[in-house]
């Protein structure tokens, strides 16, 4: 709490330890969380904590703790997090179905495949694609809109009030 300069609350405050393993008396205090201070929503995690636990030296509070093993994404939650859903459900129907998926909707669901080689289905490094494409689509929004604004009309912007001709005769001719 000191480092994030927050104050811990019983009850409305969640205590995560990652990386437990690489310190024992922060896993062996999940035991004194449970016992002593059951108030406190405490996580533990650890990349290694299954290899760790299995040494001697941790004391791990057994009966104390809930152990859950966590995976990365798979290919079709990886596509459910970009929004894709329609493709899963196409992909799933080709495949109840037997049937190959048109040419150009396999080379979309190849695309998303690769994506998801070099991307990995981690969730951080999954959030992190969407928040940048999001953040991308956004400035590009963003910059439509100004350009639209230059423009002599554009329905797209309700902040325009300029009115488009009907034809090109309509347009305002030089006076000189």
């Amino acid at each position: 709490s000191h480092i994030a300069g927050t104050t811990i609350v019983s009850e409305k405050t969640l205590i995560i330890f990652d990386e437990v393993q690489l310190c024992e008396r922060a896993l062996t205090s999940l035991k004194y969380f449970c016992e002593e201070a059951p108030d406190y929503h405490v996580i533990a995690a650890g990349s290694l904590l299954g290899v760790a636990v299995n040494r001697e030296k941790y004391a791990f509070p057994v009966g104390k703790v809930d152990r859950y093993t966590m995976y990365p994404m798979d290919l079709e939650e990886f596509l459910i997090a970009l929004g894709q859903t329609d493709l899963v459900e196409r992909i799933r129907a080709c495949y109840k179905t037997n049937s190959p998926m048109p040419v150009a909707l396999h080379g979309i669901a190849l695309d998303y495949y690769r994506q998801y080689l070099v991307i990995g289905g981690m969730p951080e490094a999954v959030s992190v694609v969407i928040l940048s494409v999001t953040s991308a689509l956004w400035r590009l929004r963003t910059k439509m809109i100004r350009l639209c604004d230059t423009l002599p009309v554009c329905p797209a912007s309700s902040r325009s009030r300029k009115v488009l001709p009907r034809s090109g005769n309509e347009y305002p001719r030089n006076a000189s």
